[in-house]
This record gives C-alpha cells, structure tokens and sequence, in this order.
C-alpha cells in the first residue's frame, strides 16, 4: 500500500480496517509509521470489514469518490501491486 501511496500521492487516500486486538494495532503503527493521508479503524470483531464482503486478510477495497466499491482484492499474491495501480489509474482518470 505505501508503494501505491507514493504513486498516486494525494490523489487516493488509504483507510486501514484492521481486525487485529487495538493494543497490537496501536503497537504496529508505533513500529511503522504510515503515510500522511492514510486512516485506521480498530475493527476488533471484523462486523465491518465482513459487512463489505472481506473473507480473507488482507481484502483490499478500492472506492471512489462516490463511496461505490469497485474493485476487490482478496489476498495479497504476485500482480497485486500492478493490478491495484491499474485500477486506481482506470479510476482516477476522467
């Protein structure tokens, strides 16, 4: 995600669903810090990321402006940055 951050800069922003116990989260981002505009939600149960369709970790969602998702990924195997930064350009271009 932070390649795909320096790519598009302030044109995309990043919200992290982490499903993870909030003091390992709080932990995880003292040890690593994020870009700027990115934004973390502590999901301890995972009714959220679930409610959007996440069946596996990490399940990356990619939104636009009209808050539609447009793209899903499930996992995070080989072609996932190229095939993100394919979508967000489709997306990002007029």
């Amino acid at each position: 995600m932070r390649s795909l951050q320096e790519e598009f800069g302030h044109r995309i922003q990043t919200l992290v669903i982490a499903t993870d116990d909030p003091t390992a989260v709080r932990r995880f981002l003292e040890e690593n810090p994020q870009p700027k505009d990115s934004t973390w939600i502590v999901d301890g149960t995972g009714h959220l990321a679930r409610r959007w369709g996440e069946d596996r970790l990490p399940t990356t969602f990619f939104v636009d402006k009209q808050a539609v998702i447009r793209h899903i990924n499930r996992g995070h195997g080989p072609g996932f940055l190229a095939r993100s930064a394919r979508w967000l350009r489709s997306m990002l271009t007029p």
